[in-house]
């Protein structure tokens, strides 16, 4: 359950927040904290995550300019789906990317709920939408 995910990413953040202090900020929309919204929809275990560290391993933050990941809930018609957005402020010393880690999450969502992940980066952001499917 979307439920579960989101206590779960709340937990990871606070982890991020003692190594990282102020630097880190994790915004959940109102709509995210709606409790009967996270018992309708089902979600891929541990994709809030994947996500939350995916920011952390390719975007620099500091305490004057603290790595910002939002979290918005989107319901249109049926279908569900959960964006995680941030900032693009790519580290000086990380290493090209794999990919790997947004291939993974895409085929755990292509097998769960038949909807691939949606990832794009424009305007200086960078964005993954997370499908989601209605509870029975």
């Amino acid at each position: 359950p979307l439920a579960d995910e989101l206590a779960f990413l709340r937990h990871y953040h606070r982890l991020l927040a003692l190594r990282f202090g102020a630097s880190m900020v994790l915004r959940l929309d109102d709509s995210m904290l709606d409790a009967t919204a996270g018992e309708r929809w089902l979600i891929a275990p541990m994709a809030l995550q994947t996500l939350l560290e995916n920011a952390v391993k390719h975007n620099q933050a500091a305490a004057d300019q603290p790595l910002e990941v939002n979290v918005t809930l989107n319901l249109a018609r049926g279908a569900g789906s959960v964006a995680v957005s941030n900032l693009v402020r790519p580290r000086r010393s990380a290493l090209p990317s794999s990919g790997l880690g947004l291939a993974n999450l895409d085929e755990r969502c292509r097998l769960l709920t038949g909807r691939p992940l949606a990832a794009r980066q424009a305007g200086g952001r960078f964005e993954a939408e997370v499908p989601m499917q209605a509870a029975p």
